[in-house]
């Protein structure tokens, strides 16, 4: 069972080295090593810029939550903790070697910053409107053909850039309807 507690909707985050304000609208999902938020800030003109934040708060180790929000891992897991937000950190600069690679700035999640708070880590990244695959009817053996050749083929390009992705799941392809 997954004890872990989020972030309450509506939470500020307020990062070190940042003067932008993050807002937490909602809990959007949970794996293994964290809880992704949909979040907002407002930029400079007063636009509201939606963006996902994704927490370091894996699920195996024993954390609570502070009641300001902070993470406070048990002794016998700091180590491990401490491991899951280096993982995380190096998550990062992986995904953002990958964005500039040629043929794969449209199929990796553009992240924006790294940032420190709580005790833990947190990745913001670009918000990315469509709906995942597993949310879509796929209509013909054709357009599912279609999709899968098209995750394949993003997939081989990660791993030419000598990276192994393990965590293909409909979840994780994001398909966009044409307008």
């Amino acid at each position: 069972m997954d004890t872990r507690i989020a972030l309450n909707d509506k939470t500020v985050l307020r990062f070190e080295n940042s003067t932008v304000e993050y807002t937490i609208q909602n809990e959007l999902a949970r794996g293994g090593a964290s809880i992704v938020y949909n979040a907002f800030y407002t930029d400079n003109i007063g636009d509201k810029k939606l963006i996902l934040i994704k927490e370091c708060y894996p699920f195996k180790l024993e954390i609570s939550r502070g009641n300001t929000g902070n993470l406070i891992p048990a002794e016998s897991d700091m180590a491990k903790f401490e491991q899951a937000k280096e993982r995380m950190r190096k998550a990062y600069k992986i995904g953002n070697e990958l964005f500039k690679t040629d043929g794969l700035t449209n199929s990796i999640a553009n992240t924006y910053n790294l940032y420190k708070s709580n005790n833990t880590v947190y990745i913001v990244s670009a918000y990315s409107q469509g709906n995942m695959l597993s949310c879509n009817a796929i209509n013909s053996l054709k357009e599912g053909i279609s999709i899968v050749k098209s995750a394949a083929i993003v997939i081989q390009k990660i791993h030419n850039k000598g990276y192994l992705y393990l965590d293909i799941k409909p979840d994780n392809i994001f398909t966009f309807k044409e307008t």
